[in-house]
């Protein structure tokens, strides 16, 4: 019954919904229509040149959601123990306000021999992603603001909904997927060598003007 239809999934095609809707409803479809705050667009040019020479100093965790009820936040920290970086490498943790975990996840950042900031309700994301070289994250709306800013990307699949978009975009090579949190620090032995690869593709499927 609708007259506009929106589905803002990588991949997405007319002949999807064609058969479900109306022939008078305009689809939208495709990650370009994704529903971004401004401020992604605002940050897009500057994280965009600053990946024009690749290093891998930055490291971002958001696992998404406000709660994270099953500490992928922390379990994904544990399995960077077995990682070594140099000491430069500066890790940033984001998580939401309601974040069950956030006690733990101090505890175990403060195990890890690289510096760890763990940063709560923040209110500047695309900021923090604009300066980070790789992210760690969950599929979700977060996966268009990673691609707005070109940030390469090891993806978690958390839900089933995230399921068809994340192998979609892994086969695309727009991210690198994680089947099991134990892979991570395969994936980061060398990132160097996909990063940027990874972040061009990404760039190129989302640009932040979805609202317009």
């Amino acid at each position: 019954q609708c007259d506009i239809l929106l589905d803002q999934t990588f991949g997405r095609q007319q002949e999807d919904y064609l058969a479900l809707v109306s022939k008078d409803c305009e689809l939208l479809l495709g990650s370009q229509y994704a529903l971004l705050r401004p401020e992604f667009a605002k940050w897009r040019e500057y994280s965009l040149e600053r990946r024009n020479k690749p290093e891998f100093k930055q490291l971002f965790i958001n696992i998404g959601g406000n709660i994270d009820v099953d500490n992928v936040t922390g379990q994904v920290l544990k399995e960077l123990k077995k990682c070594h970086f140099p000491n430069d490498i500066n890790i940033t943790v984001v998580m939401g306000k309601s974040a069950l975990h956030i006690k733990d996840v101090r505890a175990i950042a403060s195990s890890l021999s690289s510096k760890v900031k763990i940063k709560v309700g923040v209110d500047n994301m695309a900021e923090i992603m604009a300066n980070a070289d790789i992210a760690i994250g969950a599929g979700g709306i977060t996966t268009w603001e990673r691609c707005c800013l070109g940030l390469p990307t090891i993806q978690i699949i958390l839900a089933k909904n995230q399921l068809f978009s994340t192998e979609t975009l892994a086969y695309h090579h727009v991210v690198k997927l994680l089947r099991e949190i134990k892979e991570v620090a395969h994936l980061l032995e060398d990132p160097v060598e996909w990063m940027q690869v990874i972040g061009n593709i990404a760039s190129q499927v989302c640009d932040g003007m979805g609202v317009y």
